[in-house]
């Protein structure tokens, strides 16, 4: 491995439904210590996005070292070599992506018919919708909490008032105006 001296070098054990990855650091010490990454496109994606993290950190490309497993590396191996990666190469990407361009992917590399791929695509979407509508339900009982000041609940009624701002766009003005909002 002498000749991957001096690039960042991606490790990747791979079993049937995860896979277990490290990074190194071009000198050989642990950039990103073993994570586990799913075998789905989130899972791919995140992959993804953690070594361009290396590259950029690094500004170089990295060498990438997977076992081959019969045929549960397939998939992840024929989604990192996908020439619409650079496409898609984040979650958001993904969402927003036509769904018949990701569905022609997702039956380029599950290598299932188009009703799995369909039926995959849908849970990606609704599991997508759910977390948000769990995260604004979040933030309105807070929002509407006793324990939010009066005075931020009074501000966030005359801003949801107003045409055009609904209830997220006036929290976020909010966050940044008042300081129990902010990250310590």
């Amino acid at each position: 491995m002498s000749k991957f001296f001096n690039l960042p070098v991606i490790g990747i054990d791979v079993s049937a439904d995860f896979s277990i990855v490290a990074i190194l650091a071009p000198n050989g010490d642990i950039y990103r210590k073993p994570f586990k990454v799913i075998h789905d496109a989130l899972g791919f994606h995140y992959l993804i996005e953690q070594i361009k993290k290396a590259e950029e950190e690094y500004s170089m490309k990295s060498q990438l070292f997977m076992e081959s497993t019969g045929i549960y590396h397939l998939t992840l191996f024929h989604f990192l070599k996908s020439s619409n990666l650079e496409a898609y190469s984040s979650p958001k990407a993904v969402l927003e992506a036509p769904k018949a361009d990701i569905l022609v992917l997702l039956k380029q590399h599950a290598r299932r018919g188009i009703d799995w791929c369909t039926n995959t695509y849908n849970k990606l979407i609704k599991a997508f919708n759910e977390q948000i509508e769990a995260l604004v339900s979040l933030i309105a009982s807070q929002a509407e909490s006793n324990e939010t000041p009066k005075i931020f609940r009074d501000y966030m009624a005359l801003l949801v008032a107003m045409p055009g701002i609904g209830f997220i766009t006036a929290v976020t003005i909010l966050r940044n105006r008042f300081s129990f909002c902010k990250e310590k």
